[in-house]
């Protein structure tokens, strides 16, 4: 127990820091490797709440119900048209953002520059793609075939519209890149443009564009966003902007950067790679994850009121932590520092309890209720699926209190 303890008094990336810090190669190596596996967990969680969020009330309340309640989120959180997380003034930056928004995302990409844009190829992308091909819709367009499952979980939009890319039957998760397209065209941006609708989807791959100007996007991005054809002015000149090796050392996994640069003996460029982590999993996506699953359940609570609010919450909550529920002590205390937060770890009668921050999993000020009443709805939600292994939540103060673990 004093040994979890006593790993986990530092989250893994002041761990590297350290193990930086005293020249310990093979243990930034070996927590590099850590990180790697560990906030996925994580991630999938907020993935998963999210996408059941959208299916619950689709299937509670009807599909057109849940495409608007999906919808108007996104609107809440997009509302200059850039997502905010990559609304950097200057280009370069913008896709160095998007680039470590997508390392942080599960999945693996390529890319490429040309005069009009960059394209990232993703392949595949790590959450609605990948909800896609672990069966949690059944089989149908836009994805891989026969990719689906008679017993899914998640629903796909009824009828066509901007939410869908002006398509039938797609997948409801995957309606915000849709919607985000809307968005950012309505307000004349071209930072983060999905293409979701073509053949590539088929084979798995999705294509996120940042073009260099607003007159280079293609017709049929404004015709499956459901807007009118904009009047085109002259394009800027560009040159290129990065350059062949630029573009590689972009893709490259800043882990990977971390620990090369570690073997090289290249403290200072290992510490920005190292910084480069951590901005690309807390502030590109563990937190923007965390503040649309918490808008989503306020846009439930404004549109359907409190009672379904609760209902809700109380069905999805338990998502967060589906994919650490079979783990031991070990892997709750690397779920709970992967989450930034964990404020301690002490020892009770029957194992080990942990006192995390409510912003590990909740947007701080936004729900209409206390973490008290977080705690009880999760509660709820975890005896309904007798989950009695994953343990019991209560508040204290502004954390949670997670404990009644098994060993």
């Amino acid at each position: 127990m004093n040994d979890i303890r006593d790993l986990f008094r530092q989250n893994r990336f002041e761990q590297i820091e350290a193990a930086l810090n005293r020249n310990d190669v093979s243990a930034v190596r070996r927590l590099a490797m850590a990180v790697r596996g560990e906030y996925v967990g994580a991630h999938d969680g907020f993935r998963d709440a999210v996408a059941k969020t959208l299916a619950y009330i689709a299937g509670t309340r009807g599909p057109e119900i849940g495409e608007r309640v999906g919808r108007e989120c996104i609107e809440e959180l997009q509302p200059a048209g850039d997502p905010p997380q990559y609304a950097q003034a200057d280009l370069r930056q913008r896709v160095k953002a998007i680039a470590a928004g997508w390392h942080w995302h599960a999945t693996r990409f390529s890319l490429t520059e040309d005069q009009e844009k960059f394209t990232f190829l993703l392949h595949p992308c790590g959450s609605g793609m990948r909800l896609i091909q672990e069966g949690y819709y059944t089989e149908g367009p836009w994805g891989p075939p026969l990719a689906g499952k008679d017993d899914a979980q998640l629903t796909r939009s009824r009828g066509s519209s901007w939410s869908t890319f002006m398509n039938d039957g797609f997948p409801i998760y995957c309606n915000h890149c849709s919607e985000m397209n809307h968005l950012a065209l309505a307000r004349k941006s071209a930072t983060f443009l999905v293409e979701g609708w073509t053949p590539a989807r088929a084979r798995g791959l999705c294509i996120q564009y940042t073009f260099k100007d607003i007159t280079f996007v293609p017709d049929d991005f404004y015709r499956r966003a459901d807007l009118p054809l904009p009047v085109r002015g002259q394009p800027s000149t560009y040159r290129q902007v990065f350059s062949e090796s630029e573009l590689i050392d972009i893709q490259t996994h800043p882990l990977d950067k971390l620990v090369d640069r570690a073997e090289s003996n290249d403290l200072v460029g290992a510490r920005a790679a190292l910084d480069e982590c951590l901005l690309g999993w807390r502030d590109s996506i563990h937190d923007v994850y965390r503040r649309w699953l918490s808008m989503l359940w306020v846009q439930v609570y404004k549109t359907l009121g409190d009672s379904a609010f609760g209902d809700v919450v109380r069905a999805t909550a338990p998502d967060l932590l589906a994919h650490v529920r079979a783990t031991d002590l070990l892997g709750w205390a690397a779920f709970w520092s992967i989450h930034l937060r964990l404020h301690s770890i002490e020892t009770n009668q029957s194992g080990l309890e942990f006192l995390v921050g409510c912003d590990s999993l909740l947007q701080p000020g936004i729900l209409p209720h206390e973490a008290a009443w977080f705690a009880q709805r999760l509660n709820e939600g975890l005896a309904d699926r007798h989950w009695s292994d994953v343990g019991q939540f209560r508040a204290v103060d502004q954390s949670l209190l997670h404990s009644g673990l098994k060993q």
